[in-house]
């Protein structure tokens, strides 16, 4: 069997974060360092991560940023019944007025329009973190109908096959992980829905000559700091949105002044725990 490391986070706070928070914002960033899965419980974070892809020392980088104290202590494990401990895991969730969402292992039991079945995997962005679950909420209030979406840092998919359960024209998702690709693409075909999915191999968006009325970039600051220019020029001048997400309540600042020197207006903002996600308007 494929060997696997367990690493168990402990949090010393030096202000005043909700444990619950900083879970949260470890398991966002830890993602990007090839963490297959968490589990929560009471006073501590469990990942796993493949022993190849164990890095000690940049974990412990990525997380000297944060504004709270991180321990870890790591145990090599053998790898475990990954499908079991997603279904202890995943239940089924409501989000907004008309989303259900739903693990394949578990019967649609809502009246709800817009169901979704989704299996996370290894991929992130399932509805249950609190920016995929305001990104959806966002969504809700716009209109798709005929419109092209543009999915920047994809994940599962999800928000992409909302966009065009809602009935956007054309649908595209970029991630820069083979298995957040292939992941969504389960996801599409699950939900009959036709999304065109690329894998970049890199964090930096690459132009499509496409010009999108509607881009949603659940990513992080730094990402969203290397790309929103890029971004920018693929989106509708005269009545694009852009929606961000993947940001601190303490990035609101940076991320404020940023957009307007971009020439863009806020028109909804919404906060959860510590997470932001604001959406655009040319």
């Amino acid at each position: 069997m494929e060997q696997y490391v367990q690493v168990v986070f402990t949090v010393q706070f030096k202000e005043s974060f909700e444990l619950d928070s900083a879970f949260e914002i470890i398991a966002a960033i830890l993602h990007e360092e090839e963490f297959e899965s968490f589990e929560f419980l009471d006073d501590k974070l469990i990942g796993y991560i493949r022993e190849w892809a164990w890095d000690k020392e940049s974990i412990d980088l990525r997380l000297s940023s944060l504004p709270f104290a991180v321990s870890l202590d790591a145990t090599p494990v053998v790898n475990q019944n990954w499908n079991t401990l997603w279904e202890q895991q995943i239940q089924p969730i409501e989000i907004g007025s008309e989303i259900y969402i739903y693990p394949s292992f578990a019967s649609p039991k809502s009246s709800r329009p817009y169901k979704m079945v989704i299996d996370p995997k290894m991929a992130f962005g399932t509805g249950y973190h609190d920016t995929t679950r305001m990104v959806l909420e966002t969504m809700e209030d716009m209109v798709f109908y005929d419109q092209s979406v543009l999915d920047f840092g994809s994940g599962t998919g999800i928000l992409a096959v909302y966009a065009r359960m809602r009935g956007a024209c054309k649908v595209v998702g970029i991630d820069n992980d083979l298995i957040a690709v292939e992941s969504a693409r389960d996801v599409a075909k699950a939900n009959h829905q036709e999304i065109e999915l690329r894998y970049q191999e890199n964090d930096r968006y690459q132009n499509d000559g496409i010009i999108y009325d509607c881009i949603l970039a659940n990513v992080n600051k730094n990402a969203i700091d290397q790309n929103i220019e890029a971004l920018l020029k693929s989106l509708h001048p005269e009545h694009g949105n852009i929606i961000l997400s993947g940001l601190l309540l303490a990035d609101w600042a940076w991320v404020e002044q940023r957009m307007k020197t971009l020439g863009l207006k806020l028109v909804d903002k919404r906060d959860s725990s510590e997470w932001l996600a604001l959406r655009w308007k040319v």
